[in-house]
């Protein structure tokens, strides 16, 4: 009989509050092993060898869950990231909470997709940094003084970001006619 968590073109992992592996299929245990060790696996050990706590790169967007959930108890939050691996071969991740009825423990369900790696996106309208950081949380929804809060910077500042970002799509625009 086939295992169908052998044949899931998913790797999922569930993790506790602390980052150890509560469950992983065997996609997951092997894009884990690789991200520990730097390069993908051809031959992989037995069992035994895999490492019982995550990836620090997958466990850096774990925490940013765990961080979302502070700050945000009501709003579901879900992290994307991409991990490259190496030139041929990326990791896109997704990481949220795993809300279960009736459970007294947290847990945070990660999944895992082996994918080419993509190409670094141009910055629109040379945006800075923290214009960048804005943007995307504006994007998301967040609030002025949500972004404020997340950036650790005055709402006036936040409103002064957008400002600018505006102006610069302005400008590109007027650019491209």
């Amino acid at each position: 009989m086939m295992n169908p968590a052998e044949d899931c073109p998913v790797g999922v992992l569930i993790l506790n509050r602390h980052g150890a592996i509560v469950f992983a299929n065997p996609l997951a245990q092997r894009l884990c092993y690789e991200l520990a060790h730097g390069s993908t696996a051809k031959d992989l050990p037995p069992d035994e060898h895999y490492p019982r706590l995550i990836p620090h790169p997958i466990w850096r967007s774990c925490r940013a869950v765990i961080e979302s959930r502070d700050l945000f108890p009501d709003q579901p939050i879900v992290i994307e990231d991409e991990i490259k691996v190496d030139d041929q071969v990326a990791v896109q991740l997704q990481a949220r909470w795993l809300d279960l009825d009736g459970a007294e423990c947290f847990y945070l369900l990660v999944m895992l997709e082996e994918r080419a790696p993509s190409q670094p996106a141009e910055k629109p309208y040379s945006l800075t940094q923290t214009e960048t950081a804005v943007w995307l949380l504006w994007q998301a929804g967040y609030s002025n003084s949500a972004i404020a809060a997340q950036l650790n910077i005055s709402a006036e500042a936040v409103q002064r970001h957008l400002d600018h970002i505006q102006t610069k799509q302005r400008i590109a625009e007027l650019l491209d006619e």
